[in-house]
């Protein structure tokens, strides 16, 4: 588990950056800004039972164009609340990279395709995870809205990578409604 970790860290990175490589049109100075609030359940999967937790965060994100249909953009989580059904309740924040594949080319609109991934450090522990920092990496679809409002279906995932002794994953599905101006 401890190098199958790491190589999902890598993945998601890759997938992420790739537009930046294949196309090389990134034009960071044409971004727009998006607003995020997001809250998911956890599901059961693995040896421990998260049906009962509950994970919400809020984002700020710059996103720009990388290629005609793909953006990528830069995450900040100053919100950051994983609350267990019967443990701590844990609060943070992080930042990080996400990427994504729109329906329509030069707009940025209409149905999209997202991945992500964020650093996340954090008070408490989250059960059987001996790590205070954590890397949350998420895939989703989602409908950006010619009004500007956005809505995304998303599956994260929450772990440490190997970085401590006790890396026990949690696994959320979840709904993120924002805004980008």
């Amino acid at each position: 588990m401890y190098i199958g970790s790491r190589c999902w860290l890598v993945v998601v990175f890759g997938l992420v950056l790739s537009p930046v490589f294949a196309y090389g049109d990134v034009k960071f100075d044409e971004g727009r800004w998006r607003l995020e609030l997001s809250g998911a359940r956890g599901i059961h999967s693995g040896s421990t039972d998260r049906e009962g937790d509950t994970l919400v965060t809020g984002s700020v994100e710059y996103e720009f164009p990388a290629s005609a249909r793909t953006t990528l953009g830069l995450r900040l989580l100053p919100l950051f609340i994983y609350d267990q059904d019967d443990y701590e309740t844990v609060v943070g924040g992080g930042f990080g990279l996400s990427g994504r594949l729109y329906q329509h080319a030069a707009e940025y609109r209409g149905w999209f395709g997202e991945l992500g991934v964020s650093a996340l450090a954090h008070d408490g522990k989250i059960r059987r995870n001996s790590s205070n920092v954590n890397f949350l990496t998420g895939v989703g679809v989602g409908y950006q809205f010619k009004s500007n409002w956005h809505a995304t279906l998303r599956y994260e995932h929450l772990s440490n990578a190997g970085l401590g002794d006790h890396n026990a994953g949690v696994n959320t599905v979840g709904l993120a409604f924002g805004f980008t101006f």
